[in-house]
């Protein structure tokens, strides 16, 4: 393996580790999102009947 070959391995290397840290934060901030949204679907549906939302839970 010459140098550029060796080179052009390193560089192919860091840019698979940099998508892979960036696909790593974009699926955790979908990842909460989604969890936000559940939260706030479970908070109306709590309030709608008749319930009232206290520490994470619908309280009747």
């Amino acid at each position: 393996m010459g140098m550029d070959q060796g080179s052009a391995l390193v560089r192919m290397v860091r840019k698979g580790i940099r998508r892979g840290i960036v696909a790593a934060l974009v699926l955790a901030v979908v990842a909460a999102a989604g969890w936000h949204l559940h939260d706030v679907l479970a908070q109306d549906a709590c309030l709608d009947a008749g319930g009232a939302w206290r520490d994470g839970a619908c309280r009747r």
